[in-house]
C-alpha cells in the first residue's frame, strides 16, 4: 500500500528522514521531485548533500 506522489505533495506534511548518508542517490531523487517539505538528516549526510 502507498500514496502517490501528488497525493503525497498536497500534504501539509511530508517529512524525509533518511537513516545514512549511503542514501544520497535516493535523497536527492526525493528532493528533486519535491516529495517532501521537511527534511531531517544528520550532520554527515548534510555535508555529503553540500559537498555534491
Amino acid at each position: 500500500m502507498g500514496i502517490s506522489l501528488n497525493d503525497l505533495r498536497k500534504k501539509e506534511y511530508s517529512i524525509l528522514v533518511p537513516d545514512s548518508e549511503k542514501k544520497i542517490e535516493s535523497i536527492k531523487a526525493a528532493l528533486k521531485l519535491r516529495c517532501a517539505n521537511v527534511f531531517i538528516m544528520d550532520e554527515n549526510t548534510a555535508k555529503v548533500l553540500l559537498n555534491e
